[in-house]
């Protein structure tokens, strides 16, 4: 569910179904913090420091004439469907729009993509562009993937009590040692038990994901591309697309989140359309028995079942 108070949409529920009874805004609706400002800032897609959001902001940039450093994009129009939304946010004063589509798919995955265009007629040094998806505050557990070399793709348990945790990639390009995913859920949740959001970050560059569950009492995911500093200027006329956001929730555990991610990717029409060529390293076949008979023996069987290129590993690095 995504509502526009304040101007701004903001995902307000996303879990299991609620069924067809009547929803408004007021059933999701959060008391007023003692202490704080007199009114609850809304946890936008983009959330933004003009909208009283006191925690890590979507957007951080600056126009070079030193102006608008604190942009306030508001909702200009919205497009929406039963399955999708598209919203434009603008900026007037700034010269900012961004352009938010959500979207379902049959496999229950939602997607979510922004990108900024820079309307001013000064550039714009982007610093960066992060998309917020609330968790249920009784998400108590994170569950990530890393390790290094020859040990990769761990399972990495971490309580999430009143702690910020980030998982930042910052080799340029994204593996098993850093895997940009996440799954939020109930204590001790399983593959078959506990309710699980799972969200991937569809890039292979650096990346960063923020798991807040402190600012505002509000657990929340950050996602991001991690850019270096003046990495991203964008000309007048230019644009930024962050990377596209896939997530999923689950009722039933892990199985029933990763059943949804795969349904999405085999469903996809890259997967069924594309020609996908077949490789064949040698490395784990002969290691360092590399002689020629062996070899060719190697490379005759693979062309029978399909494999178009041979490549020809030593492994130095052993």
């Amino acid at each position: 569910m995504i509502s526009t108070r304040g101007n701004v949409p903001a995902i307000v529920y996303w879990g299991s179904s609620l069924g067809k009874s009547q929803l408004s805004e007021s059933m999701f609706a959060r008391p007023v913090l003692a202490g704080g400002l007199d009114f609850d800032a809304p946890l936008a897609i983009i959330p933004q420091h003009r909208d009283g959001w006191l925690g890590i902001p979507g957007l951080e940039g600056f126009l070079t004439d030193k102006t608008a450093s604190f942009a306030g994009l508001q909702i200009s129009s919205i497009e929406t469907s039963t399955t999708s939304a598209t919203f434009i946010l603008s900026d007037k004063h700034a010269g900012l729009e961004a352009v938010l589509q959500l979207q379902i798919d049959a496999s229950e995955v939602l997607k979510v993509s922004a990108t900024l265009r820079n309307l001013a007629k000064t550039a714009f040094n982007l610093q960066a562009l992060r998309v917020a998806l609330p968790i249920a505050s009784h998400a108590n557990e994170l569950l990530t993937f890393g390790g290094r070399w020859a040990m990769e793709f761990g399972e990495h348990r971490t309580p999430w009590h009143d702690s910020t945790i980030s998982i930042t990639n910052l080799r340029g390009r994204t593996s098993h040692e850093k895997w940009p995913l996440v799954f939020a859920g109930t204590n001790n949740f399983g593959e078959q038990h506990g309710e699980v959001w799972g969200c991937h970050l569809g890039w292979s560059g650096n990346f960063e994901i923020v798991a807040d569950g402190v600012t505002e009492h509000h657990k929340h995911l950050l996602f991001s591309e991690r850019l270096h500093a003046g990495e991203v200027v964008l000309k007048p006329g230019e644009s930024y697309s962050a990377p596209m956001i896939y997530a999923v929730h689950s009722s039933a555990g892990l199985s029933n989140a990763s059943q949804r991610f795969h349904n999405f990717v085999r469903a996809s029409k890259q997967q069924t359309d594309q020609y996908r060529p077949v490789i064949l390293n040698t490395w784990e076949a002969v290691y360092f028995n590399q002689d020629f008979v062996t070899l060719t023996k190697l490379a005759d069987n693979a062309a029978r079942v399909g494999v178009v290129l041979l490549v020809l590993a030593s492994n130095a690095s052993c």
